[in-house]
């Protein structure tokens, strides 16, 4: 086995006991359909633009996951969720480092997580957002875009260096991403890591990374404006 396949594995392991104090399965009603499901996180991001933000949670989104978690419980299976095909098949392979068989769903389960991970961070607790994208990740480990939310996590919590560990895990993953959303994810990542860099005054390195996702779309304003952003950096530097 790979030694990242490996890692990414025993990272899993790491996050699974966290996953079964965020959803209690005691007392649960029977596992919810797709269409079930799909409904309340519809609605649940309804709340959210609302403002209704708790209701968001604990309406919609715990049903989900506690849905969810009551299929793992006691299965003694390894459950993933891919988005893509090239995902899948990567995950497929983690079930031999933790010798277990592994369930690979679709992303219904760590979306759920994911928006429960959004609304926390607009009421400013970014601790309890922190665990529910820890949960989301620990489901799909290659998923880009959770990687990059839970990066911006860390770096909203100032914990710069972290951020940059995890969005290269991010650059990495978006290798697996849906064919579509690639070029959009491996930019945002780069991005994430870029404006890090600046926080810590690593202004160099900071505009290799932002040349790079100019590499991969040359119409990428947001790393044109941090380019320009460097530069006046350097010039008030300049001219103390």
């Amino acid at each position: 086995m790979h030694p990242r396949t490996r890692t990414i594995a025993l990272a899993i392991l790491s996050f699974l006991p966290a996953l079964s104090v965020a959803a209690d399965t005691t007392d649960t009603p029977a596992p919810l359909d797709d269409q079930a499901v799909q409904q309340l996180l519809a609605e649940g991001r309804d709340a959210m633009q609302a403002g209704r933000r708790l209701e968001a949670i604990t309406d919609k989104f715990d049903p989900v996951i506690r849905s969810f978690e009551q299929q793992r419980a006691n299965s003694g299976k390894l459950f993933l969720c891919a988005r893509s095909q090239m995902e899948m098949f990567f995950y497929s392979g983690l079930g031999a480092a933790t010798k277990q068989e592994t369930v690979v769903l679709d992303t219904l389960w760590s979306d759920a997580y994911l928006l429960k991970g959004y609304a926390p961070v607009e009421l400013g607790e970014v601790a309890r957002a922190r665990e529910a994208l820890q949960a989301a990740v620990a489901l799909a480990p290659q998923n880009a875009q959770y990687l990059a939310e839970l990066a911006y996590n860390f770096q909203a919590a100032h914990e710069f260096e972290k951020s940059i560990e995890i969005y290269e895990e991010a650059i990495d993953a978006a290798e697996l991403s849906p064919t579509e959303l690639q070029k959009e994810e491996h930019g945002r990542a780069l991005r994430g890591k870029g404006y890090s860099l600046i926080e810590l005054g690593r202004l160099d390195e900071a505009e290799e990374i932002y040349k790079q996702a100019l590499k991969i779309n040359r119409s990428d304003k947001k790393a044109r404006d941090d380019l320009t952003y460097i530069k006046g950096l350097r010039k008030k530097a300049e001219a103390r």
